[in-house]
């Protein structure tokens, strides 16, 4: 396969993901509805978070950077307002399942944006 076929598929991938946003696909749907092998897919994927396109969040958890970046945003801009944040709170902001928002809160205190107190969040620095 050529560059330019690769190319073209690691988009066709990325799209999957764009456009579930929120609830990401697993690597195995997104691959399958790209016409891909999970292993394919899984490799894309990758290779797409090597260029700094996709971040993996969980365990098989990925998201679009630029879909990753407008929900902590909204997840920090509620922190401000409020001064903390607990799991349910982002599952009620979001409108998503316990799955998501438990995975973003843990991506953003990884990322050293948020610190675990109790049972909420607070914003240590906003990210920028």
């Amino acid at each position: 396969m050529t560059a330019f076929g690769k190319l073209g598929l690691a988009e066709n991938l990325l799209q999957e993901f764009v456009t579930r946003g929120l609830e990401a696909p697993t690597v195995a749907a997104a691959a399958a509805a790209a016409g891909l092998s999970e292993k394919d897919g899984l490799r894309l994927v990758q290779a797409l978070e090597r260029q700094g396109r996709m971040v993996k969040v969980g365990e098989d958890l990925y998201y679009a950077v630029e879909t990753l970046d407008g929900l902590m945003d909204r997840i920090a801009a509620e922190m401000e307002a409020r001064g903390q944040i607990t799991l349910a709170e982002v599952r009620d902001l979001l409108d998503t399942s316990r799955k998501y928002a438990q995975a973003l809160l843990e991506h953003m205190d990884s990322e050293g944006l948020t610190l675990r107190v109790g049972d909420a969040r607070r914003l240590r620095k906003r990210k920028r």
